[in-house]
Formats: structure tokens, C-alpha cells, sequence
């Protein structure tokens, strides 16, 4: 997580290179997200964040996964280069109260997210 202004961000991105003579999409261009495209998006999350040793952070788990999958796929965006998934962004559908709490400190990213599931 960063901070920015002030405020602890969670939008969770990956660094992107953009190279020119690649084809870059996102999944928002045509709606489409496959199950292997959140694999691929979980490793990325492992790999930058290494949310398997923060337990404030949303967990990159199956179970998780699937949840996104099946509940928010719009709030999803996956961005390929040439099929490839080079990173993503993941907006987290809240109520102005959760969103208060997480940005006062009061819940952790993972205590949001499982609030969101409820």
C-alpha cells in the first residue's frame, strides 16, 4: 500500500512497461475475464504485494478469487500485452462507512474486503 495526499491507497495495479509494438488490452475493452486471467492476476499480487505474509492485505486465494469471479467481475480490469497479463486494477464496491473506516485506519484492506463480502 502507498500513500498518496495523506491517504493509505489499496488500488491494487502492478508496474506496467508499455512496449510500443506490443498490443495492449484491457478486459474492460470487451467484458471478458476468464478464471485464468485471476490466476495470473493472484501471482502478480503475490509477487509485488506478498500478501501471504501481510494479514492486513486482501489474500490472493482461491477462495478469493473465485469470489471476485462470481460477484464483482466489473470491478476487475486485467490488462494484457500481446495475451499476456502484464497487470491489473481491482476496485473494491464499498458503502461510504467502510470506505470511512478503512481511510481513518480503523479496518485494515482485508478486514474491508471481507466486509464487502458479507
Amino acid at each position: 500500500m502507498t500513500e498518496a495526499h495523506g491517504v493509505e491507497s489499496s488500488i491494487l495495479s502492478c508496474p506496467i512497461l508499455i512496449n510500443m509494438k506490443g498490443q495492449i488490452s484491457f478486459s474492460s475493452d470487451d467484458g471478458k475475464i476468464s478464471m485464468e486471467d485471476l490466476d495470473e492476476t493472484s501471482g502478480l499480487t503475490e509477487k509485488y504485494f506478498g500478501t501471504k505474509n501481510d494479514p492486513n492485505q486482501i489474500q490472493a486465494t482461491p477462495k478469493n478469487r473465485d469470489w471476485i469471479y462470481e460477484n464483482i467481475p466489473n470491478y476487475i480490469n486485467v490488462i494484457k500485452d500481446n495475451g499476456k497479463v502484464i497487470g491489473y486494477a481491482l476496485m473494491l464496491p464499498c458503502t461510504a462507512k467502510l470506505m470511512e473506516k478503512f481511510l481513518n485506519k480503523k479496518i485494515n484492506e482485508a478486514m474491508l474486503f471481507e466486509n464487502i463480502k458479507k
